[in-house]
């Protein structure tokens, strides 16, 4: 795939940011995520090569060359700058918003590029100049000695984050003014320092004109802390490490679990939205049941619903088990079959997923499976299917099998193909 970028005077443009996305099944969802990045040469030309076939989108990011991102307000001051210079630099206080081929400023309207083998695609851009918005923030930090910065990013992708190049002034004490900010949906992230670590919290923000905005590094993010307990009562194992994640996002955090089963996200502080807990070590472990103060819980997961710490406690238990068996066409073994293993609570629980490939003979195994009640499926060409989103996967639970597990139980089931 190539192509090349042009200005609003169709002039090339160099040095420009383009990203390649692609839309792939990944952990049984359909996503779309960065796979490479290049820059436009002298000549505006960018190229992406062995590009695997499959369904893609580009991005541009870029600069005007020429452009000039004065502060509107006198520094330590707090009142606007020399009306003049204002005027005078209007015309270069521009920015380029991102844009996604061929013409749209986020991933929703762009339109996907379809590649197979042997194919050679085109994908040209001519960027348009917008002018830049100017951005006052209040920053109310609860130690005034504490030293803060900022930052703005955007978000292209699911975990494909991009920092917007912008100017950060000081108006006064307490207040920055940001200049050469694009309009739309950006990320406000403030940066502070806690001893030898650095935290940041990001805030959501939809811009369209120039705006005043008060914030606190404390205001809008949630730190998610815990305790471990074995159902034994028997010591936290050690090591032991737990994940965060937040599959919408594409984000996944993790943290060490102390002897004494304590842990904590504080340097990963996150948002307002649905997460799921994962226990990463040891594998012998895993989570019977969750309860939470500050948010709501669900199997393994919860949901954060206000900008107010969560606290979580995972009562574990010891011993997986493990699933075999053969998959059946019309009475006789069948290779290349998918077989899924989906939890009854499927929204709850997407780590409770097991997946094989039932192998020549028609036989799959299935390990580390964590006890409960599951529906065992061989789904015939499911390659390509999204077997852990709830709303494909229901059609098929009907023609699946019911299976329950017990700790360290291990079990062989025929199951039918769909």
């Amino acid at each position: 795939m190539s192509g090349e970028v042009r200005d609003e005077s169709d002039d090339p443009v160099r040095n420009a940011s383009v990203m390649l996305f692609q839309e792939d099944l990944v952990e049984g969802r359909r996503r779309t995520s960065s796979v490479r990045q290049a820059a436009t040469d002298d000549q505006g030309h960018y190229h992406f090569g062995h590009l695997a076939a499959g369904m893609y989108y580009v991005s541009v990011s870029a600069q005007p060359w020429y452009a000039q991102h004065n502060a509107r307000h006198g520094v330590e001051q707090g009142e606007p700058a020399n009306p003049g210079e204002s005027e005078q630099d209007q015309s270069l206080d521009v920015v380029y918003p991102v844009v996604f081929y061929p013409n749209s400023n986020d991933l929703a309207g762009a339109a996907p590029i379809a590649l197979h083998a042997g194919d050679m695609s085109v994908a040209d851009f001519q960027l348009r100049r917008v002018p830049a918005l100017h951005v006052l923030v209040r920053i109310s930090a609860t130690d005034p000695n504490q030293r803060v910065s900022l930052q703005v990013l955007q978000t292209l992708a699911e975990g494909s984050e991009i920092n917007i190049p912008v100017a950060v002034n000081q108006v006064t004490p307490g207040l920055v003014e940001v200049s050469g900010v694009p309009p739309g949906r950006l990320g406000l992230a403030l940066m502070t320092q806690d001893g030898n670590a650095m935290m940041r919290r990001t805030e959501s923000v939809q811009l369209s004109n120039d705006a005043e905005l008060e914030t606190a590094p404390n205001s809008s993010s949630v730190v998610v802390r815990g305790i471990l307990k074995m159902d034994d009562n028997s010591p936290t194992p050690q090591p032991a490490r737990v994940m965060l994640r937040n599959s919408a996002a594409g984000e996944s955090f993790t943290a060490e679990v102390s002897a004494t089963g304590e842990f904590s996200f504080k340097n990963n502080p996150v948002g307002i939205g649905s997460y799921e807990l994962i226990i990463v070590e040891p594998q012998a472990l895993f989570i019977r049941s969750l309860s939470s103060t500050g948010a709501k819980t669900a199997g393994r997961s919860f949901q954060i619903v206000a900008a107010q710490d969560v606290s979580i406690t995972i009562n574990a238990s010891k011993g997986t088990g493990r699933i075999t068996g053969t998959a059946l066409k019309k009475n006789k073994p069948a290779p290349g079959v998918m077989i899924v293993l989906a939890p009854l609570d499927l929204r709850s629980n997407p780590a409770l997923f097991r997946r094989d490939q039932s192998d020549s003979d028609g036989t799959f195994a299935l390990n580390a499976v964590v006890p409960g009640r599951y529906a065992l499926m061989a789904i015939e060409d499911g390659w390509d299917l999204e077997w852990a989103n709830p709303d494909v996967l229901k059609k098929y639970l009907a023609g699946g099998q019911s299976v329950e597990i017990a700790p360290h139980q291990k079990s062989e089931f025929k199951v039918s193909v769909q």
